[in-house]
């Protein structure tokens, strides 16, 4: 999403700093309105009519536009460093999710380890496939040169992962000896 990667650290504190100057922000426009107010009651009774005060319109109103654009920034940084949060959390307990279900699909013969080494050979063979030139995908590289490579890569990589879960005698280990 961001056009520079940043560390959340450092959008956290971004976003921190954004309250603390909106609220340091809404303190000097009130004291501003406040204080302005109070010198022109004091001068006019003072003055005896003689000096006559009148409060302005631009300063307050640039004071509270300024007030209210750093709030939509404040607001702005802080649903970027919640959403980026929930997005953190949600891939997290989908990944915990999908391992379970893997699990519990295979009846425990093919563990998480085995599918993110499997997941981590194939992003690879993809990555290599999709720098060889083509920029029309997976799909367009299955019909290319790429595709001699990927095919025969994933396939082996599955037989492989499969080898590794079968007894001596071709078949999937089964029950509660297997590993």
């Amino acid at each position: 999403m961001p056009v520079i990667p940043v560390h959340p650290v450092f959008k956290k504190v971004a976003a921190g700093s954004a309250v603390l100057a909106t609220v340091t922000l809404l303190g000097g426009m009130v004291l501003q309105n406040v204080t302005s107010t109070a010198v022109a009651t004091l001068v006019n009774q003072l003055g005896l009519t003689a000096i006559n005060v009148h409060l302005g319109n631009m300063i307050p109103a640039f004071g509270w536009t300024s007030f209210a654009l750093t709030l939509l920034s404040a607001i702005g940084l802080g649903a970027v460093v919640v959403t980026e949060y929930t997005l953190e959390k949600t891939q997290e307990k989908i990944a915990r999710k999908a391992e379970e279900a893997v699990s519990r699909g295979t009846g425990g013969r093919i563990s998480p380890a085995d599918v993110r080494e499997w997941k981590n050979a194939v992003t690879s063979v993809n990555e290599r496939g999709s720098s060889a030139g083509s920029d029309t995908g997976f799909a367009g590289r299955l019909g290319g040169a790429a595709a001699r490579g990927v095919v025969p890569q994933g396939v082996s990589l599955a037989t492989s992962l499969m080898k590794k879960k079968m007894n001596g005698d071709g078949r999937l280990a089964t029950g509660p000896n297997a590993v």
